[in-house]
């Protein structure tokens, strides 16, 4: 009788820690795909901000020309 309770113990402990491996392979495989797309999105947050940055500096450029042509 003692045998087939731990037998049932170590049955259930098998499947938990079965269900636990899988969802950790889940899970490390969801970080390894989602790091390069984080990395495309800051660089092109970073892009943008250059952008935006250049496009202020002309119009401030521009603004400066027609200040000292008046």
């Amino acid at each position: 009788m003692d045998e087939l309770v731990y037998l049932c113990i170590e049955f259930k402990i098998n499947k938990q820690m079965k269900k636990l491996a899988t969802l950790l392979v889940i899970g490390a495989v969801a970080l390894i795909t989602a790091a390069p797309k984080r990395k495309r999105i800051r660089r092109k947050k970073n892009a943008d901000s250059i952008r935006v940055a250049d496009s202020l500096a002309m119009v401030q450029a521009e603004q400066q020309e027609l200040l000292t042509r008046c």
